[in-house]
């Protein structure tokens, strides 16, 4: 909009992590690493190496959920030939969890 008073504060030793549009596929057949990122209501967000795991493996690496974290809505984005694909599922239903593939990125909701 052009507006400065809009423009949010540099607080210092915040951290901004944005999604790549980069394609995964191309990367992990170029011999590249891949990564799972984890972002949203969790206390160390970023990416980690994808090893197979499972949803809460993941969450552990980043540290766990915030006190604001809500784990009935977790969101999976995967990137597709078709585009980008959301998967909605409850964290704490361990019979519902989506297999993790490498580039994936998890999001953890916040509890309104």
């Amino acid at each position: 909009s052009g507006r400065e008073d809009l423009i949010p504060t540099w607080q210092g030793g915040e951290t901004i992590f944005l999604q790549s549009e980069a394609s995964v596929g191309a990367s992990a057949r170029a011999g590249g690493r891949t990564y799972v990122q984890v972002l949203g209501q969790v206390r160390q967000p970023g990416e980690f190496a994808h090893s197979g795991e499972d949803f809460y493996s993941y969450l552990a690496l980043a540290g766990g959920p915030t006190d604001r974290a809500d784990l009935n809505s977790i969101t999976l984005l995967r990137t597709t030939e078709r585009g980008r694909k959301p998967i909605q599922f409850a964290g704490l239903e361990a019979t519902s969890l989506p297999e993790i593939k490498p580039g994936d990125t998890l999001i953890v909701s916040a509890d309104n």
